[in-house]
């Protein structure tokens, strides 16, 4: 992969970090109906471009503030902007995990800007110390980060929030963070846990209660709110395929997780339910289903999913298996699903788990070809003929009545001789 060398935005009151970018996993390289645009409609600048192209990003416009990351349901955008990780200061020794973070817009200056990346403060060239867990933007954390952090330990984030009726950031973006609390605490109600706890404060408490009432945690983990890098970005030649780097490990002393790859479906980082019989209840964040009854069987969708969401098993029991906890909601499963079978749900237990095929012999043309076996079994025709049958016995029978005018002429018998 080319490696960037465009210069600092022109635009933005942030030096520029540009995205690292993972993009095999973008539904666009899969297919050209993909109809996702969720980098594009997070971005306040512009800075990316979804078209017959396919999807670019114009770096110079880009101010790194990685609210598309947030946006993107494959995980396709990586930031390196972190929640600090601490703990709570108690008199026997560490507390429990404590998450922190702070909108740029309350003047809190990050102790990574100047390199500090070990999250000591230390004194910047305006007079302001850097601290850590300053965001770019609160809404940067996503569905997946918040399950990462819950998954860690964490049970309760602490933010302050800038104003954001006036940032150029906060102010255009559909993107929330007291949304993506909201819909983990449902799927965390739905499994009997408890809910992840959203305090606010102003700055001054907030870095206070940072310095004074906790505790460096003792290293960087997934539920930090970072996601994996995978590597650089071109200006515009995007979608050059990038190396995936993994880094496993978990840790025995506090129950973290080990990491997880980065993409892990969100629903892949929700702990078990508190109840095994939650378990057919508990909702996922998308819950892909298919409707039998109008089902085709071309399998476009369980060929095209990027996660193994929804899968064909060809063997004896050949049926489609449909796997909630692995969907994203892309909804390249929606997008290539031409008679409208498939219906994807958000924040709902799972309706289904298999749809058994039966084989069938095609009327018209003669092929096996496995239908859902609810479909009413008059039905039988494959895929293929059930869209493009009647228009081919139309065109036959203008080919024959057209052979027969040929052969007509031809036949000297119908000829007329010359005067």
């Amino acid at each position: 992969m080319t490696k960037n060398t465009a210069g600092s935005p022109a635009i933005g009151r942030r030096p520029s970090t540009p995205p690292t970018i993972a993009a095999e996993r973008c539904v666009h390289n899969r297919a050209v109906v993909a109809s996702c645009r969720a980098c594009a409609d997070a971005c306040p600048r512009g800075a990316w471009v979804v078209d017959g192209d396919g999807v670019s990003i114009d770096l110079p416009v880009c101010d790194g503030c990685g609210l598309c990351a947030a946006a993107c349901p494959q995980s396709v955008i990586a930031h390196g902007h972190r929640v600090a990780r601490r703990r709570e200061r108690t008199g026997t020794g560490r507390g429990l995990p404590v998450g922190f973070a702070a909108c740029s817009r309350t003047g809190l200056r990050n102790a990574q800007e100047n390199g500090h990346e070990d999250g000591h403060e230390d004194g910047h060239e305006d007079g302001h110390e850097g601290v850590e867990g300053v965001l770019p933007c609160l809404n940067v954390l996503s569905l997946a980060d918040l399950a990462a952090l819950y998954g860690g330990g964490v049970r309760r984030l602490v933010v302050a929030r800038g104003a954001c009726a006036s940032c150029p950031t906060g102010s255009s973006t559909a993107v929330r963070l007291e949304r993506a609390v909201a819909e983990l605490n449902v799927l965390l109600e739905g499994r009997g846990l408890p809910p992840l706890l959203l305090t606010r404060r102003s700055a001054t408490p907030w870095r206070a209660q940072l310095a004074f009432d906790t505790v460096s945690d003792r290293e960087d983990r997934t539920g930090d709110g970072s996601r994996e890098e995978s590597g650089e970005v071109s200006r515009r030649g995007l979608f050059r395929l990038s190396g995936l780097r993994r880094r496993d490990g978990g840790d025995a002393e506090t129950g973290t997780p080990a990491r997880m790859p980065a993409g892990t479906p969100p629903g892949r980082l929700l702990p078990p339910p508190a109840s095994p019989r939650l378990a057919d209840a508990q909702p996922w964040p998308w819950v892909p289903s298919i409707d039998a009854s109008v089902c085709e069987g071309c399998a476009s969708c369980a060929r095209l999913c990027p996660t193994g969401a929804i899968r064909l098993d060809g063997g004896e029991a050949a049926a489609f298996r449909i796997a909630a906890e692995d969907c994203t909601g892309c909804r390249l499963c929606v997008d290539v699903c031409k008679p409208d079978a498939l219906i994807l749900e958000r924040l709902a237990p799972r309706r289904q788990t298999a749809v058994p095929l039966q084989a069938r012999r095609c009327p018209s043309c003669g092929v096996t070809a496995r239908l859902p076996a609810a479909r009413p079994g008059t039905e039988s025709l494959c895929p293929v003929c059930r869209r493009t049958a009647h228009r081919r016995q139309l065109f036959q029978v203008l080919d024959d009545t057209q052979d027969g005018v040929d052969d007509a002429a031809d036949d000297p018998a119908n000829s007329t001789a010359n005067p």
